[in-house]
């Protein structure tokens, strides 16, 4: 198969992991799974660039192939918010905890 429908596929059956996740994990876990998966994949996808293909940042940087290269600099800026998101939702559940301990006690 072409790249086109390799692309195809994987977008959507990434659509269809992050579902079925929602559905089948615990309430408590869901978003910070879901946003630490996003966080590795966000990371990870320059570096499958770099190994994959002859237009990875380095290049696309260097030749001012600045579309190309604005695609992997947006989703490498996404890796650091999914994942403050993935340890905030880590850190809410902890805080929440310790408070409801501390009014009980």
């Amino acid at each position: 198969p072409g790249r086109d429908l390799w692309e195809f596929r994987s977008l959507y059956g990434v659509w269809r992991a992050a579902y079925l996740a929602a559905a089948l994990l615990p309430r408590r876990t869901r978003w910070r799974a879901l946003f630490a998966a996003a966080a590795v994949l966000a990371a990870g996808l320059p570096v499958l660039n770099l190994l994959t293909t002859q237009a990875h940042l380095g290049v696309t940087l260097r030749v001012g192939a600045w579309g190309v290269a604005g695609v992997d600099l947006a989703v490498l800026a996404t890796a650091p918010v999914f994942a403050t998101l993935a340890w905030g939702r880590s850190w809410r559940r902890t805080a929440s905890k310790q408070v409801a301990v501390a009014e009980a006690g």
